[in-house]
């Protein structure tokens, strides 16, 4: 599936991740990756996660940009180039500015909870064509589960799901889609927790080093 610039962006936003369900600390389901590419891995990628707390969207990019870097890839958040509101309101302006991210790919994550991940649970062998109703930004949007939690406010024990996907760029070519969980145990660094869960998924895809 290729998404146009305008779609890309808003994956600059959204993202469509994790479910899952199990006991155990990470728990992964219905990882899809895109079996006729070949192109080896990115070594520049942008993140962008969906949260209209800029606090919440700042920790939890840096996060994932800082797990990015230690595995060698050039990696750069987006909170500091387009706000939220921007690409919702804006799309020419946000357009203008994703284009000046010069990266090889986009990662878009957003967290929410189970129940909301097992409504857009990714089916086994999923061709990248059901990921409805989130195939563009205007659409991901107006549903009412557009939202992302705080890690950090979620009790021990508690599972936190995500969401995310990784698109080429600029072409927008999707590239991997897939449904995570994580249980929160008793530590104050839940959102790196998350994080590490995610970059080590996409490592075993052999889309980042």
């Amino acid at each position: 599936m290729k998404l146009s610039l305008p779609a890309l962006l808003a994956a600059l936003l959204l993202g469509t991740i994790f479910t899952g369900c199990q006991s155990s600390p990470e728990a992964s389901a219905n990882i899809w990756r895109r079996p006729d590419y070949f192109g080896g891995p990115k070594k520049s990628v942008a993140v962008a996660v969906l949260a209209y707390h800029a606090d919440v969207r700042k920790e939890v990019e840096d996060a994932l940009v800082a797990r990015l870097r230690q595995q060698g890839v050039n990696a750069r958040p987006t909170y500091p180039v387009v706000d939220t509101q921007t690409i919702v309101s804006n799309k020419p302006a946000a357009i203008e500015r994703a284009k000046a991210l010069g990266v090889q790919a986009v990662l878009a994550v957003r967290m929410v909870d189970r129940d909301t991940l097992k409504v857009v649970q990714i089916s086994p062998g999923n061709n990248g064509k059901t990921l409805a109703p989130w195939q563009n930004w205007f659409e991901f949007f107006s549903v009412p589960s557009a939202f992302a939690t705080n890690p950090e406010n979620v009790q021990p024990g508690n599972v936190i799901g995500a969401q995310a996907t990784f698109y080429e760029s600029p072409s927008g070519t999707l590239l991997w889609s897939a449904t995570f969980t994580h249980m929160v145990n008793d530590s104050p660094a839940q959102v790196d927790q998350l994080a590490a869960a995610l970059v080590a998924r996409l490592h075993s895809a052999a889309l980042i080093p």
